[in-house]
């Protein structure tokens, strides 16, 4: 009981260091705790480039949740952090697994593969539609998320962003249209 004591106790007083803005923390907390998200993630089949990016969500997430004054951590600051990496990169990961399906087929890459099979043109793959899903406008973005990630209806999508439900089916079909073509273009450039 004593020790669960000073675990809170030492991971809320990285938070009070957090809200303090102490610059030397976030070095503290890379040289202390990378290592033991990078396992978790390596673990599952993550790549260290992948742990870099939720690490760095993880702790901009920590900042903003400092900034309320109620904000305190009910374990280990280590296992809080190596648990959000962890989420994040889960959360990323199903992100990149709806999407693959949509163009996969379309450009040769079968979803179905193991990993390493096809790992070379999925990744190919995933790169290209980030690059395109940056490349369109944002209301086609959001139409394409809502209708394909969140499953949501294109009665809730027209409602949501103030269209007609045929609009929004031809809206869909529009994006989905230069999505595949930038695609293409990035693909076999």
């Amino acid at each position: 009981m004593a020790e669960e004591h000073e675990v809170k106790l030492a991971a809320n007083q990285l938070l009070e260091r957090f809200r303090a803005n102490d610059t030397a923390l976030l070095r503290e907390i890379y040289t202390d705790h990378f290592n033991a998200c990078w396992s978790k993630i390596r673990q599952a089949g993550g790549t260290r480039e992948d742990c870099r990016e939720v690490f760095q969500e993880a702790l901009y997430s920590l900042l903003v949740k400092t900034q309320n004054p109620e904000f305190e951590l009910k374990t280990s600051f280590r296992g809080y952090l190596v648990q959000s990496c962890f989420y994040l990169w889960l959360k990323a990961r199903k992100q990149q697994q709806l999407w693959l399906p949509l163009f996969s087929q379309e450009f040769g890459v079968d979803p179905g593969t193991t990993v390493l099979e096809g790992l070379e043109e999925k990744d190919q793959l995933l790169m290209s539609m980030y690059v395109a899903l940056r490349k369109i406008s944002s209301a086609c973005r959001r139409v394409l998320e809502l209708f394909f990630l969140e499953k949501r209806s294109d009665k809730f999508i027209a409602a949501s962003m103030g269209y007609s439900v045929q609009f929004v089916k031809n809206k869909r079909q529009r994006c989905l249209k230069t999505l595949r073509s930038i695609i293409a273009k990035t693909t076999n450039s």
